[in-house]
Parts: structure tokens; C-alpha cells; sequence
């Protein structure tokens, strides 16, 4: 699953009023880390409407929470155990936050 660009634009959109905006959790399947999970678009849209800050959340056990710190995200904590995908696929959920203006 990646993110779709007018979606991902509305959102922030809606939430211009405030200083931050969550910008979801990050899903992308490894394969597409290079397309999917690259949220430049997003970053330079928060930049243009003057956004302070921007969150999102990603599942652990993948390499998503590395290509986040990689693009500049600020890893800001992580819930352990958070995410049960499976009987017995229990993954932490990390956080990570970005000012736009970085």
C-alpha cells in the first residue's frame, strides 16, 4: 500500500489551520520504499502552506523506520507492541516527526 498524492494533499489541506499535521501511518510494502514511502510531496506541500510540524507512524520489524530517519524524519518514540498483525506478529509502532522547513 502506498500513498496517493490528492489523498495525502486534502488531508493536509484540512488540517492547514493548525501548526501540524499527521501525515498517516506509513504502510509501504519494502519493495516500493523508493516510491510509495517517499514523502517529499507531502513535505514540500507542508513547507508551502507554512505547516511547523508533521507526524507519522510506522510499524517495526520492516525497514521503515530506518528509510524514515534516511528522509530526514526524527524518530520521537516508539509504542512496544503496539500493532498485532497476526496471532503471533506483534510489532512495536514508531514515531517520527519533521519540520517542514528542514
Amino acid at each position: 500500500m502506498g500513498f496517493t498524492p490528492d489523498a495525502l494533499e486534502r488531508d493536509i489541506r484540512a488540517k492547514a489551520e493548525a501548526a501540524i499535521a499527521d501525515v498517516g501511518a506509513g504502510r509501504a510494502h519494502p519493495l516500493v520504499l523508493g516510491e510509495a514511502a517517499d514523502l517529499g510531496g507531502a513535505v514540500d506541500l507542508a513547507r508551502a502552506l507554512g505547516l511547523e510540524q508533521l507526524l507519522l507512524s510506522t510499524r517495526g520489524g520492516t525497514r521503515l523506520p530506518e528509510f524514515y530517519v534516511k528522509q530526514g524524519w526524527t524518530e520521537v518514540g516508539v509504542f512496544p507492541g503496539a500493532l498485532r498483525l497476526g496471532p503471533d506478529d506483534v510489532r512495536d509502532e514508531h514515531w517520527f516527526q519533521r519540520q517542514p522547513a528542514d
